[in-house]
């Protein structure tokens, strides 16, 4: 209405002008959003793939595609963004991770993201692992002096039983490394507490469809005033074969490269009490 005499068109159709030049600038200079590429894609399906030990049909089932559909997109070919979420969402990425447009980071941001990434396995030691079966496992880790056994994935409802194995170990540890006074008696026992603790850790695999990794290591121990000692480690962990399929065949696991002992201590006295 306020052009109908004329007076004010000239201005405002200077001022629109001079504000989509503007927008110009701007959009030249803002950050572009992209898509992460079919190659790159790819690259990390393909990868994380094999680091957990899977087979691309394994993949399709735990997304609920179809074989193709893995085998196109490690080819870098174009799927539907659905597939794209379906995978992503079994690789444990956030939802979006493959499809959802975001700012591209310049070299200098790509490097801190990778080091914030790579910082928990620069933390962590490889350790070669192998499923639960035989007596000289037992005998091997509970020559260890300490035993770290993960029990997480499976839920609460297996915690009494989790504390039950350690028990069962703390009980062949004592046998094995204290005070011989019946050498005969001794195997006994032995051989009754390998029984023992293989059955209750079967009885979990089958329970919570899941599978128990061993293996043992050495770790770095750290006293709070610094000082620090070697710490031969075993290690026992669950997996639950519904998230991870691959587990069976699994033959290497990571764990803590350094051990606060005082914590352990602390949390020791805190049972005992």
């Amino acid at each position: 209405m306020f052009w109908q005499d004329g007076s004010l068109q000239p201005l405002c159709i200077h001022s629109l002008t001079q504000w989509m030049r503007n927008m110009e600038t701007v959009e030249e200079f803002a950050p572009k959003l992209e898509t992460p590429d079919g190659a790159t894609i790819a690259f990390f399906v393909a990868c994380s793939r094999r680091m957990m030990g899977w087979q691309v049909k394994t993949l399709a089932h735990q997304a609920g595609v179809s074989v193709s559909s893995i085998e196109r997109i490690e080819r870098g070919v174009t799927v539907s963004p659905e597939v794209l979420d379906r995978v992503a969402a079994a690789l444990k990425q956030k939802p979006g991770a493959f499809t959802q447009p975001r700012v591209r980071l310049s070299k200098e941001e790509a490097l801190k993201h990778l080091e914030a990434q790579a910082a928990p396995w620069l933390e962590s030691v490889e350790l070669k692992v192998a499923p639960l079966r035989k007596a000289a496992q037992l005998r091997r880790m509970a020559e260890q002096l300490l035993l770290l056994v993960d029990g997480s994935g499976l839920g609460e409802d297996f915690g009494e039983r989790i504390d039950g194995v350690k028990e069962w170990f703390e009980l062949l540890q004592h046998c094995i490394n204290g005070p011989v006074t019946d050498l005969s008696e001794m195997k006994g026992r032995k051989r009754s507490l390998y029984g023992r603790i293989l059955s209750t850790v079967t009885g979990i695999e089958r329970d919570a469809h899941a599978v128990a990794l061993a293996g043992t290591y050495v770790a770095e121990g750290l006293y709070n005033d610094g000082a620090r000692l070697t710490v031969p480690v075993a290690v026992l962990s669950f997996r639950p074969l519904s998230g991870d399929p691959g587990a069976r065949k699994r033959t290497h696991l990571y764990a803590p490269r350094q051990i606060e002992i005082n914590k352990i201590l602390a949390a020791w006295l805190a049972e005992d009490g």
